[in-house]
């Protein structure tokens, strides 16, 4: 409930979603009887067995900043999970969660016009005729490719050329 002041929407949506999927089992335990070990049997064994590296390594930060902010409050004495991300099991996930990301490449910085040209060119040659348009916004807005497939008639203005646009996370306008 305190999130809810500070946290965003989303983020809050995301803190449900790991409660009510993976720690409804502690709900009716008491937060000094935790212990890392017991902590990886009833909530990450699973979860690591479905190989979701990154929801193991969500849900256990998740914990862990509850059981912080309840000493904070005075809840309880001390950090039953201090030792948490100690686990090899949590150290597996980790490790696993980074070889699982993958990270786009950039195009070279180094004559980075003449990759680009090349790049629209190809576009051109095997795109529609949308998704030229849509590559074309994309390029002189420099927005987001979701941004610009969610554009509308109704956001463009032309008398005073802008563009009103919905981030995707926060729902905030910007032009």
């Amino acid at each position: 409930e305190e999130m809810k002041n500070v946290a965003k929407p989303a983020t809050i949506e995301r803190q449900d979603k790991a409660w009510l999927g993976h720690l409804l089992p502690l709900q009716n335990l008491r937060a000094d009887k935790l212990s890392p070990l017991s902590f990886q049997r009833q909530i990450l064994n699973p979860i690591y067995h479905k190989q979701h590296y990154a929801n193991l390594l969500y849900v256990t930060r998740l914990t862990l900043h509850i059981v912080k902010f309840a000493k904070a409050c005075h809840l309880i004495d001390n950090n039953p999970l201090d030792g948490i991300f100690d686990l090899p099991m949590v150290k597996k996930a980790k490790k696993k969660a980074m070889e699982n990301s993958q990270h786009r490449p950039t195009l070279p910085h180094d004559n980075i016009q003449k990759h680009l040209k090349n790049v629209v060119k190809d576009f051109y040659l095997k795109g529609n005729l949308r998704r030229q348009y849509l590559l074309e916004i994309s390029l002189r807005t420099i927005l987001r490719p979701g941004e610009v497939v969610k554009l509308k008639i109704s956001d463009l203005n032309i008398d005073k050329h802008l563009i009103k646009v919905m981030q995707p996370k926060s729902k905030e306008v910007f032009y």
